[in-house]
């Protein structure tokens, strides 16, 4: 998962961002819902919300 938030704050500063499930794909995972809940369940957001404002929906922050 440290890979998948590494590549989504990655994505909020590139002008044509990759998709949340290439960023899936690229971190193992062969289902995008589960990555999906998976990164809700450890971060508390969506990996959507998390690219919008990585500041402030990062747990660790």
């Amino acid at each position: 998962m440290e890979k998948a938030c590494q590549m989504l704050q990655a994505r909020s500063r590139q002008s044509s961002p990759a998709l949340v499930s290439s960023i899936a794909y690229n971190c193992g995972f062969n289902d995008v819902s589960y990555f999906n809940r998976q990164f809700r369940r450890m971060f508390g957001c969506a990996p959507g919300q998390f690219t919008a404002d990585p500041v402030t929906s990062d747990p660790k922050a």
